[in-house]
């Protein structure tokens, strides 16, 4: 039996009640032996809903039966009506006493497959509860026009998950009849979002009215300090618990809160923010190098080249590609210093809504943009991965390289070194490297700087003494060989960044109830 259950059962028991209550002002004649069928009817339709609740016999059934006997006596003149009311409290005090929920539903909603990790490790615990009903339902979204109204309409839905996800169509899953007990939403923005928005069903300020506990798990890390951007939302402000990667991030949300809605008493943020860590980690710290799950090309590109040959994944961001002027510039001269080098195999994957953003708010470079991406992928000399699943490519880097965002977080998480491109060299990359003492002093110093980005460098215009794109490729073995210390480090930042986020957040939303 669900909680939604017991509680509609409970509001048929009052209705039941007022019906009595009528009975006893009626004089007895035919409306009032009317009146007593029609309780009696009501009464077998409690009984055939709470058999299928709870599916088996119950002292709350028992109780209606003798109930529904009781209105023939009363119907015939041979009891009193009065006599129905302690039938009434018989039953209201057994079924509270007696039906206990050992069943809750949990329904996720997730509009972006490639972004489905921040979800999924709740989700599969979900799943193996055996006292849960989890469904996994995949919403539509919408382009925005230039003018913010609503444009093309997109579904990822079969075909865009792996098959270990059981898929429910948003279509056939009512929300506000199920009115499931548990609500997981990684869209926080509702109206707000400026390239996208989710079908307006699926609003954080909609579905709170349909749910006892509606959570919202960001579908992306954050570093140092929190952007207010990402912390005042319709996710945030709507959801009954807001999950965070860590305790120093669940300090900056409330500090951000208390400052943006000051008539809204603090505890309230401090109950509602809740760090419990990120499923995102637990997406990378679980995953494993599997070929065989790779197209043919990328798996034959991975698999020639010279011996100890590295793997850059190229990670592109939105935010980085709408503030450069030099953006497209600085893509087409690192793929042009590193397509001819033997040592380094490049994996580049866009952010999924970057094309889509340009087209929106950065027309201009879109056109070279595309022809860029065109021209790489006809190249056939490196791998280009816009698929949903990004495990893959953390998986098989060795390396990361290009814009800050979550994708080069989680290599952190990993343990892989990371550097993040300076657009202002494009162009203008040293060719040189310099020597592997240099690259040491160089990591040994970034060090000492004591970085919340661990692992995290920043590329040099070759002035400052450290490290350009070409040392970081030439002495990635010098890099590499602070790997467990750094990311050891790095994931001391989290809560539970063991594999573990997602079943700890599941236990603790479930215990809520």
């Amino acid at each position: 039996m669900r909680r939604i259950e017991k509680r509609h059962l409970i509001e048929l028991i009052e209705t039941l009640n007022q019906a009595c209550e009528t009975l006893m002002r009626q004089e007895f004649n035919q409306p009032f032996v009317d009146l007593c069928a029609d309780i009696q009817d009501f009464i077998s339709g409690c009984f055939d809903y709470l058999m299928g609740c709870t599916g088996k016999e119950t002292e709350t059934a028992g109780k209606l039966q003798q109930m529904y006997e009781q209105l023939l006596f009363v119907s015939r003149g041979e009891a009193g009506p009065e006599t129905l009311k302690s039938c009434v409290c018989e039953i209201a005090a057994c079924a509270r006493d007696e039906l206990h929920p050992d069943k809750i539903e949990a329904a996720f909603f997730c509009y972006k497959a490639s972004m489905s990790d921040c979800l999924e490790s709740i989700y599969r615990a979900a799943k193996e509860d055996p006292s849960c009903d989890a469904y996994f339902i995949p919403i539509p979204y919408y382009d925005r026009n230039p003018d913010f109204s609503l444009g093309q309409l997109h579904y990822e839905g079969e075909g865009c998950y792996p098959d270990t996800y059981e898929l429910t169509d948003w279509q056939e899953y009512d929300v506000k009849t199920r009115q499931p007990d548990i609500i997981f939403i990684m869209n926080p923005y509702d109206e707000c979002n400026r390239v996208t928005s989710v079908h307006p069903d699926f609003y954080a300020a909609e579905l709170r009215k349909f749910t006892d506990l509606l959570v919202y798990v960001p579908y992306f890390l954050e570093g140092a300090y929190i952007e207010p951007v990402s912390v005042i939302s319709a996710g945030v402000v709507y959801a009954d618990r807001t999950i965070v990667q860590s305790e120093d991030a669940r300090k900056q949300y409330i500090e951000i809160l208390s400052g943006k809605y000051p008539a809204i008493e603090r505890d309230v943020w401090q109950e509602k923010i809740t760090a419990l860590g990120t499923p995102k980690a637990d997406s990378v710290l679980l995953a494993k190098r599997d070929f065989g799950q790779l197209p043919d090309a990328w798996r034959a590109k991975l698999e020639e080249g010279a011996p100890g040959r590295k793997v850059l994944l190229y990670n592109l961001s939105i935010g980085m590609a709408l503030n450069s002027p030099d953006y497209v510039k600085k893509l087409r001269s690192v793929i042009e210093l590193l397509k001819d080098r033997e040592d380094v195999l490049l994996w580049w994957r866009p952010h999924p809504l970057l094309e889509d953003s340009l087209a929106l708010l950065r027309r201009g470079f879109l056109q070279d943009y595309k022809a860029l991406v065109k021209e790489y992928r006809e190249g056939q000399w490196g791998i280009y991965d816009d698929s949903e699943d990004f495990t893959r490519a953390i998986t098989f880097a060795d390396a990361g390289y290009g814009d800050i965002g979550s994708l080069n977080f989680l290599l952190q998480m990993a343990g892989k070194p990371v550097m993040i491109q300076n657009t202002g060299t494009a162009g203008k990359e040293p060719g040189m490297a310099g020597s592997r003492e240099d690259a040491r002093a160089s990591m040994e110093r970034f060090i000492e700087k004591e970085s919340y980005d661990c692992y995290m460098l920043y590329e040099s215009d070759d002035t400052t003494g450290d490290m350009t794109l070409i040392d970081y490729i030439s002495h990635l073995d010098v890099v590499k060989g602070y790997e467990k210390m750094l990311g050891e480090k790095y994931r001391a930042h989290f809560a539970n960044a063991d594999g573990s986020a997602g079943k700890k957040i599941y236990d603790a939303m479930k215990r809520l109830l």
